[in-house]
């Protein structure tokens, strides 16, 4: 058997309609938001949302090459010619993972994983440990933000707390 692509390499549209339907997806290919649902007796149905917020502000929807890859990968991980997981649970969080591995990569400065190499994921692998929190790197990029803020003089404040006048 034949698959083809579900992308085109000049579009983030899907190639064909047809082509991405299963059981368990309730929602058709082309959303950025799936319901899901487990394979054995479809008891759970979960959100799995691809408007994952990127460094630049932007959601992976607008990166082309990360959302095409990570909605590749969320639709064949459900594939039994290709593995046997049944529960939604298990995919909304490998796909999760994944967008969190895109993350990492985009903050590295990779915009698709055409580049990425053994050595790129070696060098990730010590974040990738850490979970979100090292793919993210969200309290180091907090932490910065909050200190440029605090060297601002601002009248009003004091040691960065607001001056308010106490009522008569």
């Amino acid at each position: 058997m034949v698959i083809k692509p579900a992308f085109s390499a000049n579009s983030s549209a899907p190639a064909s309609k047809e082509c991405r339907r299963a059981q368990w997806l309730l929602s058709p290919y082309e959303l950025s938001e799936w319901i899901v649902r487990d394979s054995h007796a479809g008891a759970i149905e979960l959100k799995l949302s691809f408007r994952l917020r990127m460094p630049d502000g932007r959601c992976l929807t607008e990166w082309k090459d990360f959302y095409a890859a990570v909605k590749e990968f969320a639709f064949f991980y459900r594939d039994e010619r290709y593995s046997q997981v049944n529960d939604a649970e298990v995919h909304v969080a490998a796909v999760r993972s994944l967008m969190a591995i895109c993350h990492g990569l985009a903050l590295d400065g990779f915009r698709s994983f055409k580049n990425v190499t053994a050595n790129v994921i070696k060098g990730l692998l010590p974040r990738i440990v850490l979970g979100n929190e090292g793919l993210y790197n969200a309290s180091t990029r907090l932490s910065k933000w909050l200190k440029s803020r605090e060297k601002r003089k601002r009248p009003g404040f004091k040691l960065g707390l607001p001056l308010r006048s106490r009522p008569n």
